[in-house]
């Protein structure tokens, strides 16, 4: 097995494709073989190695960055500012939001995994009682419904934990508030069979008329506004200033009267909203306490 590249290896690499002068039209190269080397030692390199890479990827960013500073604004200079916002942090790739989508938080937080293990229990306990219940056939248009919603629920309620503890609460608000609906439409087939037929008709007028979320509640002999589903609307599902705020950062701008505000995205981590998303998946699963 190979030795981890340390600082000196790293050095002896820079000498030989930094430590000299340039032919014109080859130190773009020069840096990319340098770089491309550096960087497939990188992860198994000894501390010191890695600050070794880490100043020089900083040292060469500082260069260009400064080269460009007073450039004429065309495509190809746009380009490299692009680059150089990369390498600063200060810019994205898409592909990188869509492989980090699915990626768990570095940092552990206690109360986000205590409340998913008891979310576990509770999604268990519901997945048992469907189990024993699809044991004999089941029959008719309201029972079938009635199952495929709770098989529906779980779906929800498993994306609803997995946004949360991503960071991406926000998100998860929207599939809250189907949960609610879900539970409501289930309360009401078993209580009123006969709207499963408006419910499955392709009389959408109808359907929105006499099933939408107000008017399901109205029927359940409940107040129309909900203010579970009105505050799960607000966190997340409509695009409101409410919703907005979890992602707004208010910076010290260069002097003390400038201000600055970060918009942050790729998920936002604040365990006390992520906590709540579980929370709520827990008790949406009791529907008469919402």
């Amino acid at each position: 097995m190979a030795e981890p590249w340390d600082k000196k290896d790293f050095e002896e690499l820079a000498r030989l494709h930094m430590g000299r002068e340039f032919a014109p039209g080859t130190m773009l190269p020069h840096l990319q073989t340098f770089f491309n080397e550096a960087l497939a030692h990188y992860e198994d390199a000894t501390a010191d190695g890695k600050a070794f890479v880490d100043k020089a990827m900083a040292n060469i960013i500082d260069f260009f960055e400064s080269m460009l500073k007073d450039a004429p604004d065309t495509a190809d200079m746009r380009r490299m500012r692009r680059l150089i916002g990369l390498g600063k942090g200060k810019h994205f790739k898409a592909q990188s939001l869509i492989d980090n989508f699915p990626i768990l938080p570095v940092e552990p937080d206690s109360r986000i995994d205590e409340a998913k293990n008891i979310l576990c229990v509770v999604m268990q306990c519901l997945l048992d009682l469907l189990r024993d219940a699809t044991r004999s056939p089941q029959s008719g248009a309201a029972k079938i419904s009635i199952l495929g919603l709770f098989y529906w629920l779980i779906d929800e309620l498993t994306v609803a934990q997995f946004l949360a503890r991503r960071s991406y609460a926000t998100l998860a608000y929207t599939h809250l508030r189907t949960i609610l609906e879900i539970l409501d439409k289930i309360e009401l087939f078993t209580r009123f069979p006969e709207f499963v037929e408006i419910w499955g008709s392709n009389d959408d007028d109808e359907i929105w008329r006499k099933l939408a979320p107000a008017r399901v509640r109205e029927k359940l002999g409940r107040d129309s506004r909900d203010p579970m589903y009105r505050d799960f609307s607000q966190e997340g599902s409509h695009a409101t200033f409410r919703a907005m705020q979890p992602r707004l950062r208010r910076k010290q701008g260069a002097s003390e009267d400038e201000k600055k505000i970060a918009i942050m995205f790729g998920g936002v981590r604040e365990p006390a909203r992520q906590v709540s998303v579980l929370i709520y998946c827990i008790l949406v699963n009791h529907p008469g306490d919402h």
